[in-house]
């Protein structure tokens, strides 16, 4: 379960590994554990302490790092999407081009609300007590909750990956560590964040008091509390006001008193008495101030944040009840109460109305095969699929409630929040389970398939052994889509030689190639079968970038035709799930772990996306997908790669057939849709031919290479073209193989320097330990770096480097290496002894050749 909010204490041991202050949060909660927490100012709690803490409540408390002298670290808290315009805007402008490049380097966090921290160290010894960095909002917008607050001493942050109350997960998004600035550079870069044109609000920073607001908003038929009220009302709330709430603490407050009628001058004394001991009690007062400046009601949160804050805090939500209906007894203005009934009303009236009106328009509520809900609803003149949990859903919801009303009434968030919690119960724990496809899918009657055009309309196009036609979303096979775009709409009016027309506009020109490229291509339709990796390689100036695009929109049109291979995992998990065809182009480097990776998307075999900075908690994504990686080198070249690859080779194309590239793109566009009616035709020919493919000596890709054999044959090719074109290819994938391993090179190497057909020799054997030295000794006569890392060193290590290339060498080069293990003593190998033996075998004949007819259709 690693990554997990469940295993929050590795976290937690490792941010206190890197010297940061540690604090254990209640789950799910901003809310420290610990009811005091002000000494871990002072002393870093050891790994018993922490160890305690977490497992005290089951491993799956929320992380936050101390700010201040005693992490060396202070952070920069950006409160909404004006305020981050801003910050990032200013360190553009900032004219200091190290500071620059370390504020965009640090550690930065993505916050559960969608906001930002960014992380920097300081030197505690260049800020004596007197001038020690202390919290503070050094800007603030215009708009409500737009403002960049300096957490410093006194304060904390939320680190990853803990949750936000509203379900979504804290996330890393740069670096791994804060950057330590010096004390200039500290103060440079506070003052240019600072704002030094004319202040958004009426009054200056620094002398806020009820004073100041009073004369801003001057009461108006507001009740007016007596000071013994007032004091009253702090007494009850005092013990509540916590570090790490205080601020939505204030906030709840404030719109619960603007609500009540309640003045702005009692309010404001309310708010210095409850926070006269909180170093940041000035932007409290600002809160105060920006909530009774607003004049929709509906948009001011009271009475329901402040119960939920009071119930975190004594864990008996009856109890904040009891305490906040005391508070609100001291109200004696003719509102009081009215604000909180009107809320309680529109959670208990408008969230069974919203469920209603949701399950009256929905034709089915499921969970998807990752366990997540959701529903297929009625929208205009068709259905669609939309997660339960999801922005879009909520906007479908709401113009539901909007419309009912007779466009009179908006459904508070509340109570949207609240039906979309029932609607999400209903789909998890009654909806039946179902798989939501992407792109393509096996219809309800294999061998039928359907592929999702994601077009407005949501239709899908149905593939039988008789035909294919555009029909609607059916209930039997649903799908999903992203950024997908619309698929074009095909066109049963095609020239018969399209696709030689389409692979003539590219510069395709190899016969084999072209063969194998059709195959591929069509192949695409084919639901849930391993596609080889499509590796395009060779000079620039070949029509690469222009392939890939165009093979994209052929098949998997999207907003997004090309993407760069991430530097974690996790985004190329998300990167697969979310793609149907996911295309890589202009590759340079690739990571360490991706080889492996696409060999797992291309299999389909499981993959978790890392769920510690991520809101999909243990989420295992099972996905077969095709790629295409295209680069001037070929970067996969690890054996299990390349046998899962199609290398295609494309030639610089010579000066005077070159075309212009919107030429090229608007042909291409004009044969797009006839192109797409062929390959349906295809398809549909390739489903009543394959069950009469019968193959013998199938490569790795065994059922690409079936499929393959029947469209080949679909299409007009003879028998085994394909198959043939396929395995001459699989020849290269070999000589690829063995021509990036330094160990292979030494095998081939070594064969030549005794093998002998004329005489009969074409076997060694002896110990792993002697054939181990015998081939180094061999390779370095052929300047093969046998220094290098990649080169093993010991037998073990020979044993283990061997096994991914056994294959290579012997479909390659004939070349059979066999490891085992001596059980009887011999004259030359004593007993239980590992041994090598390497016998060279006569290569398989060569392919059939390849007719240039069976290039056409």
């Amino acid at each position: 379960m690693e990554g997990s909010v469940k295993n929050t204490l590795k976290h937690a041991y490792e941010y206190y590994q890197r010297g940061l202050s540690i604090l254990a949060l209640e789950p799910i909660s901003k809310k420290p554990l610990v009811n005091s927490w002000e000494p871990f100012q002072k002393v870093i709690a050891d790994e018993d302490q922490i160890k305690k803490w977490f497992l005290s409540t089951g491993n799956n408390n929320n992380i936050a790092i101390i700010t201040g002298r005693i992490s060396g670290i202070f952070a920069f808290d950006i409160d909404g999407e004006v305020a981050a315009k801003h910050f990032d805007g200013i360190i553009e402008k900032i004219d200091d081009k190290v500071l620059r490049a370390t504020v965009r380097g640090t550690m930065q966090i993505k916050t559960g609300s969608g906001n930002r921290n960014i992380l920097l160290g300081f030197r505690p010894e260049d800020f004596p007590p007197h001038e020690e960095l202390k919290n503070s909002v050094i800007w603030r917008g215009k708009e409500l909750h737009t403002e960049i607050r300096l957490k410093a001493e006194g304060g904390y942050i939320v680190a990853p990956p803990s949750m936000h109350p509203n379900g979504n997960r804290y996330e890393l998004l740069n670096g791994t560590s804060p950057t330590v600035l010096s004390k200039e550079q500290i103060y440079k870069l506070i003052t240019a964040l600072k704002q030094t044109e004319k202040e958004n609000f009426p009054f200056k920073r620094g002398v806020t008091n009820s004073r100041t607001i009073n004369t801003m908003y001057a009461p108006s038929e507001e009740q007016q509390l007596e000071d013994e009220d007032i004091v009253d009302i702090v007494t009850l709330l005092r013990p509540h006001y916590l570090r790490g709430t205080r601020h939505d603490f204030g906030l709840y407050l404030s719109g619960w008193l603007r609500k009540e009628g309640v003045s702005i001058e009692s309010s404001s004394r309310i708010i210095e008495l409850l926070a006269q001991d909180d170093e940041e009690k000035e932007d409290r007062l600002r809160t105060l101030a920006e909530t009774y400046a607003k004049k929709d009601l509906n948009t001011i949160k009271g009475y329901s944040g402040l119960l939920s804050l009071l119930t975190d805090s004594v864990q008996d939500e009856h109890k904040a009840c009891q305490i906040l209906d005391e508070v609100g007894g001291i109200f004696q203005g003719p509102q009081s109460q009215s604000y909180k009934k009107n809320e309680d009303n529109n959670i208990r009236n408008n969230s069974p109305q919203l469920v209603k009106l949701a399950e009256a328009n929905s034709k089915l509520f499921f969970k998807d095969q990752y366990g997540i809900a959701n529903v297929k609803i009625k929208v205009s003149d068709h259905t669609e699929i939309m997660p339960i949990q999801s922005k879009k859903f909520e906007y479908y919801l709401s113009k539901l409630y909007y419309d009912s009303t007779g466009k009179e009434k908006v459904a508070g968030s509340e109570s949207l929040n609240n039906a979309i919690r029932v609607l999400q119960a209903e789909g998890i724990f009654s909806g039946e389970e179902r798989i939501l496809n992407l792109r393509v899918a096996w219809a309800e009657k294999i061998p039928s398939a359907c592929k999702n055009l994601t077009d407005p309309q949501w239709k899908c196009i149905r593939i039988t052994t008789e035909k294919w036609d555009i029909i609607k979303h059916t209930d039997n096979v649903l799908f999903t889509r992203f950024n997908q775009k619309a698929q074009v709409m095909p066109d049963r009016n095609y020239p018969l030689n399209i696709f030689d027309q389409y692979l003539d506009l590219m510069q395709i020109r190899d016969v084999s190639l072209r063969i194998l490229i059709k195959v591929w291509t069509i192949a695409l339709i084919i639901p849930d079968i391993p596609h080889p990796i499509d590796i395009l390689h060779g000079e620039k100036g070949g029509s690469k970038t222009t392939f890939c695009r165009c093979q994209k929109r052929l098949v998997d049109p999207d907003k997004i035709e090309i993407n760069n291979i991430p530097t974690e995992k996790a985004e190329f998990v998300q990167q697969m799930y979310h793609n149907y065809l996911t295309v890589y182009d202009n590759v340079k480097y690739v990571p360490p772990w991706f080889s492996d990776e696409v060999c797992k998307a291309v299999t389909g075999s499981g993959n978790s996306k890392r769920t510690l900075y991520t809101n999909d908690d243990d989420t295992i994504y099972n996905y077969k997908r095709p790629l295409i990686v295209s680069g001037i080198l070929n970067w996969l070249t690890e054996p299990d790669a390349l046998d899962r690859s199609l290398l295609t080779e494309f030639e610089r194309i010579a000066e005077e057939q070159r075309k212009e590239e919107d030429k090229v793109e608007s042909a291409f566009e004009e044969m797009r849709s006839k192109l797409f009616g062929y390959i349906l035709d295809m398809v549909v020919k390739a489903l009543q031919i394959k069950p009469t493919i019968q193959l013998s000596n199938l490569p790795r890709m065994a059922d690409f290479t079936v499929w393959g054999e029947a469209i080949a044959r679909a299409m007009g090719c003879r028998p085994m073209v394909f198959v043939n074109a396929y395995k001459e290819n699989i020849g290269k994938q070999n000589v690829e193989a063995i021509e990036s391993n330094l160990l292979a090179q030494g095998i081939e190497k070594f064969v030549d320097s005794w093998y002998d057909e004329e005489k009969g020799i074409n076997v060694w054997e002896g110990s792993t330990k002697e054939g181990l030295e015998q081939i180094k000794e061999i390779a370095e006569l052929h300047n093969i770096d046998t220094n290098a890392g990649s080169w093993p060193k010991a037998t073990n290590s020979f044993k283990r480097r061997l096994k991914p290339i056994l294959s290579n060498l012997r479909e390659g080069p004939g070349i059979d290496v066999v490891i085992d293990r001596q059980t009887t003593a011999n004259t030359r190998i004593k007993k239980n002894i590992s041994t090598i033996r390497i016998e060279k075998k006569h290569p398989l004949p060569p392919p059939s050749p390849l007719d240039q007819n069976d290039s056409q259709n």
